[in-house]
């Protein structure tokens, strides 16, 4: 063992960088002509002190610069696959004009506290409120914390589907995202066959406990009180997993859902 050791510390030694401006140091060791920092340092194993290498000021700023760059990279691949869209990749919280303050609140708090198990957020109300535009920021914001996300809409999962030779890998890749946003919500064909694909995507993030983002134009009573047993099946996983927000800014209390509704929407805001 100690024989293995001696050999790999001195194949370091050997190998430590150099550059015309490095120089050794009264301690005898080699130390950055730019920063001035060691390039070597002392260790003592089995009783045996040896010279090895180690990272000085200008090394560990480069390693941390690539890293960061790494990083950037990274996000920006994974914003630019989360959209369909390339303008959704510069809508961000930054440029909400708060006209929906509580809205505008709610989206930013969910953000900001979430996590591979955070709950659904389900943004309900009429067109214009602005539920499309907090669906995107909070992509955004979960992209920029280094998540995965995906923003998209029944249709196009559909035209995905319809494409694919193997439709079970579709509806696997959705649920791989760490956030999938579903837009416009039932604003599809109420058909047997929509209503299926609908009823898969919400089915496998129910079941993988994986958060989603969904805006709807339904209202709370179609929600609670579904018209057709497709849609009960649907409505029911959603009411189980979702805060749910009225963009529009009423039903602020949630008298019509239960308490621990209001006690999740609370600890949201909290």
């Amino acid at each position: 063992m100690k024989a293995t050791f001696d050999a790999i510390a001195k194949k370091s030694a050997e190998a430590a960088q150099t550059n015309d401006r490095d120089y050794f140091n009264e301690k005898g060791l080699l130390c950055c002509g730019k920063c001035h920092f060691e390039k070597q340092c002392r260790v003592v194993v089995f009783e045996t002190e040896y010279t090895v290498p180690c990272m000085c000021r200008c090394e560990i700023e480069e390693r941390d610069l690539k890293e960061k760059m790494r990083q950037a990279e990274r996000i920006a691949d994974i914003r630019k696959n989360a959209f369909s869209d390339p303008v959704s990749q510069s809508v961000i919280f930054d440029i909400d004009d708060n006209k929906n303050s509580e809205l505008s609140l709610a989206a930013r708090k969910y953000a900001e506290k979430f996590g591979k198990e955070s709950k659904w957020l389900f943004l309900y109300g009429r067109c214009g409120t602005g539920k499309s535009f907090f669906a995107t920021c909070i992509c955004n914001a979960v992209i920029d914390k280094g998540f995965t996300a995906r923003q998209t809409t029944v249709s196009e999962i559909e035209r995905e589907l319809w494409a694919a030779d193997n439709k079970a890998s579709v509806y696997d890749r959705l649920n791989s995202y760490d956030l999938v946003a579903i837009d416009d919500l039932f604003s599809e064909r109420d058909t047997e066959y929509m209503n299926e694909i609908v009823y898969n995507i919400i089915d496998i993030r129910y079941r993988s406990r994986r958060p989603m983002v969904i805006t709807s134009n339904i209202t709370i009573e179609e929600l609670v009180h579904p018209q057709n047993i497709s849609r009960h099946r649907i409505y029911s996983r959603i009411y189980q997993m979702s805060i749910l927000i009225n963009a529009e800014g009423k039903d602020r209390r949630f008298k019509a859902l239960k308490e621990t509704m209001r006690e999740e929407y609370e600890k949201l805001l909290g």
